[in-house]
């Protein structure tokens, strides 16, 4: 589907096994609105914004 007014400022989490595995590290990769970013997360970290 669409969001309205796009991605941008859109706040996004991943702590997919982190709850499991101390050293947790889960990458994301964001297309959209014609640009594309790489988001790292790891455990104990908080969300974040979509540049």
């Amino acid at each position: 589907g669409r969001v309205p007014g796009g991605l941008t400022g859109a706040r996004v989490t991943s702590l997919v096994l982190c709850e499991r595995f101390e050293d947790q590290v889960n990458i994301v990769r964001a297309v959209y609105g014609g640009r594309a970013t790489t988001l790292l997360f790891m455990r104990g970290g908080s969300a974040k914004v979509l540049p």
